[in-house]
């Protein structure tokens, strides 16, 4: 039921997804693992996610904290959207990169039920004229790998360019 919410979800069935997750909540206690379902840096996988997509955020987080389950990605990805202020957010994130570090490769685009090999990018650029000009970009790239050994990769790099002011260009990475 959990795999069926997500299906659903993402075909924008909205209210069945809810139904089918509202299922799988009361199935949870009987399941064994949930390591096998493939996750994202949203946390999409959460059982929570059908009644965050449907608009119900209030109904989410009720959903997400019932089905919270600290050995598992999913959980700490979910909720660290919904907590707030900076280091409640971090430390959910901590949390869930440590419990699954293959969410680094995961696609931002698509959401897959089982995690698949592939390599990831994603180009922004923003330009903006008023009484200077200024240019900014970021590259992200990311993928899993599999063979020799399952390997997960993220690296980002971002950059600006202000004119008609002094020549100035800042590059981050992480």
């Amino acid at each position: 039921y959990l795999m069926r919410s997500r299906v659903q979800g993402d075909a924008l069935e909205y209210v069945p997804a809810v139904r089918s997750a509202q299922k799988a909540l009361t199935l949870m206690p009987n399941l064994k693992s949930i390591n096998q379902l493939a996750n994202d840096q949203k946390g999409s996988a959460n059982l929570g996610s059908a009644l965050a997509d449907f608009g119900l955020e209030t109904w989410a987080n009720q959903m997400a904290v019932q089905s919270y389950s600290p050995f598992w990605a999913g959980s700490h990805l979910f909720m660290a959207d919904r907590h707030i202020g900076l280091f409640n957010k971090n430390s959910e994130l901590f949390q869930g990169f440590l419990t699954d570090p293959t969410v680094f490769g995961a696609s931002n685009r698509f959401s897959h039920l089982v995690l698949t090999p592939g390599h990831y990018g994603r180009l922004d650029y923003n330009y903006q004229k008023t009484d200077w000009r200024h240019h900014s970009g970021e590259l992200a790239l990311n993928g899993y790998l599999i063979n020799p050994l399952p390997l997960a990769f993220c690296q980002r790099a971002s950059g600006s360019f202000f004119a008609p002011l002094p020549l100035r260009v800042t590059i981050c990475a992480s």
